[in-house]
Parts: C-alpha cells; structure tokens; sequence
C-alpha cells in the first residue's frame, strides 16, 4: 500500500486531494495540511466506526452485543435503579455514545498527565526487570551456560514488551491464572492479522482457538473479586465495569479487553525492539 501510495502521488503532483481504487475500495487521498486539518475536524465524515466494529466481529464479538455501543444517549438503556449509576449515565452530559466516551478515557490514560506516568513507571519498571539475567526465560534463551546466554533478540524483545503491557494493563495476578499467559498471546498475535484482513473463519482455526483460550483467563480474571486483581489498570478496570453495565456479556468484555492489549502492545513494538536492541547493546559494552 505504501508503495501505491508513492507512485500515485508522484503520478497526481501537487497537494490536491485523489482518488484511488484498490482491491474494490475506494480510496481518497488527502495531502495538504489544511486539508487535513478539515477533514479531522469532521467527525461526522471521518469515523473509526466501521474499523472498530469489523475488529469486534474478529475477535468474536457480535454485532448484536457491541451495537448498543454506537447508540446515542447511553443513559437511556439504564434499566435498573437499584445499584449505583454507571459512568456512562451519571457523568455523561453531553449524552455521548459509549464509545466516544470509552475513547475520552483512553486519552485520560495515554495523553501526558498523572495517569500516564502511572502506566509509564509500571511499564518501564517491568522492562528494566525484564533485562534482569535471572528473568531470562526458556522462550528466548537458545542455549546458556554459568557465564553466559545466547538469546533470540528478536523474540526476547518481543516476549519482555508483552510481559511487560500485560503487567502494567492487566497486572501481575493474572499470571496466577495462567502463568503462561504472555507466550500464549504471542502466539494468538502471530495469527492475529487475520482480524483485520477479515479472513474466512474457516481458515483462520488456529486464531480462534488461542483467542478462545485467552480471552477465557481474562474472563476468569474479571469474575474475581477487586481486592484479588489490585494491578487491574485505571482504564482496563473502568472499561470492562461500564462494559458490563451496558449489557456485554462477561467474555465479550474480556474479547475488548483482549483487543486493546493488542493495540497497545502493538503500537510499542517497532521502537521498543529497537530500544531493547540499544540497551542489551550498552550492557555488553
């Protein structure tokens, strides 16, 4: 796509915006800042809707559960009064569709501020135990002996990123689960492109079998009291609570979870291979 990218805009010079079509899709390119700049500001126009409601569908959530999300006016499918107001109701005035709101509160998470230094110190604590000799795990480790090691890069990057997001999101409980958690969702990641190219199920087995598998612990870890997950995320915490209260059925919330895992452990992959390269590096040195 990149590459398609570069000839087309060589091919139409200038900053005015294109349109392409490419496998049945049709593609407008925008470049001019202002432009862009326009185009962001029209949320009415430019929407994430499709795309997030295609990755519910490939993570196992059905329309008829995650469409409630999209609706206006969430406070209106409150039924019962006898339990305090979800957050979606009582701090809503707007009357903003649930999944707008669950957005604002990503960015009350990940936006700088003291919730993000929060994430930040756990994340980067986790990371610095993870280059700790005596952590070094059968996953990554190739061969050893008393004086050294010999190690997949690759993979032990990979493995300390997702040890790491799992801790600082989920927290450390989970692992009393499954303890093997983090080599479990690296393996559903490495079928997970098949989500966002929406491929058939009936080859994409392998996918749902480890996706089953993981949001299953993520579920069992959900149905525990509070006091038994304390390292349960302002955010994961708050998204899985309004979830429920909406309707969502305990795995589906879980499902969501999953996928929001996916998206930050993703989103830190490419610069923190490249960080961890850096400081294994400087350690030898």
């Amino acid at each position: 796509m990149e590459k398609t990218n570069g000839y087309t805009s060589d091919y139409f010079e200038g900053t005015q915006p294109y349109a392409i079509s490419v496998g049945g899709l049709y593609l407008v390119i925008v470049r001019d800042p202002e432009d862009i700049a326009t185009v962001w500001k029209d949320t009415k126009a430019l929407t994430f809707d499709k795309f997030i409601q295609s990755a519910f569908r490939g993570i196992g959530v059905p329309s008829t559960s995650y469409a409630i999300m999209f609706q206006e006016d969430p406070a209106s499918f409150v039924v019962s009064k006898d339990r305090p107001a979800p957050l979606f109701a009582c701090e809503n005035p707007s009357k903003k569709r649930y999944i707008d709101l669950q957005e604002d509160w990503i960015k009350e998470q990940l936006q700088p501020g003291e919730r993000m230094r929060t994430v930040q110190k756990l994340f980067l604590g986790y990371i610095d135990k993870g280059l700790h000799w005596n952590n070094f795990t059968s996953k990554f480790v190739l061969s050893a002996n008393a004086e050294n090691h010999t190690i997949s890069l690759y993979n032990f990057c990979r493995y300390t990123l997702v040890d790491a997001g799992t801790k600082t999101f989920l927290g450390e409980e989970i692992f009393h689960l499954d303890p093997d958690f983090v080599q479990h969702y690296i393996e559903w990641e490495n079928t997970s492109w098949k989500v966002a190219f929406q491929h058939p199920g009936i080859f994409s087995k392998d996918m749902h079998k480890t996706r089953k598998n993981l949001v299953d612990v993520i579920a069992r870890y959900y149905s525990l009291q509070p006091c038994q997950r304390p390292g349960l995320s302002w955010l994961f915490d708050r998204m899985q609570s309004e979830q429920r209260k909406l309707g969502l059925k305990l795995n589906e919330t879980a499902a969501i979870s999953l996928i929001m895992l996916w998206g930050y452990v993703e989103n830190t992959s490419p610069p923190g291979i490249s960080l961890l390269v850096v400081c294994s590096r400087l350690m030898d040195q």
